[in-house]
């Protein structure tokens, strides 16, 4: 595989993956103000509203700018050197949108089924590789 096409995957994964943050965050927002509880009782705090429709802004625009760049030639230079600039800022706004939709979504699950756990402590594993993979690729 030649390395424009690598180049064009990357942009089209991260929109792909901007665009999961901002659905799975907007899903999250109907009840921000209601307080949720997860497993064994945790309590899982308040999002303020700015900030929740602040992210769910920028990673939809990042999502429509990314995919923009997958197509138009003209514009992936700066998409491009945007992972080198900004890469360490998305980061930041895909482990927070990731958290709280992770979260909210996982007060959703019917604990009743097998398969919730899995679901549960899968997103937990997947919280932590991002985290960790936040940590080891900071500037």
């Amino acid at each position: 595989m030649d390395d424009s096409k690598l180049k064009i995957d990357w942009l089209v994964n991260n929109a792909v993956v901007a665009f999961v943050g901002a659905l799975l965050l907007g899903q999250s927002f109907r009840s921000t103000d209601i307080s949720r509880e997860i497993l064994w009782g945790i309590e899982l705090p308040r999002t303020p509203e700015w900030a929740t429709v602040v992210t769910i802004s920028i990673l939809f625009i990042l999502a429509f700018f990314l995919t923009l760049a997958s197509v138009i030639k003209k514009i992936q230079p700066w998409a491009f050197k945007m992972n080198g600039t900004l890469d360490h800022v998305f980061h930041i706004l895909f482990l927070f949108a990731f958290t709280i939709g992770y979260l909210q979504a996982a007060t959703e699950l019917p604990y009743d089924q097998w398969w919730s756990y899995i679901l549960f402590f899968g997103g937990y594993a997947l919280f932590l590789f991002l985290g960790v993979r936040f940590a080891l690729n900071r500037p």
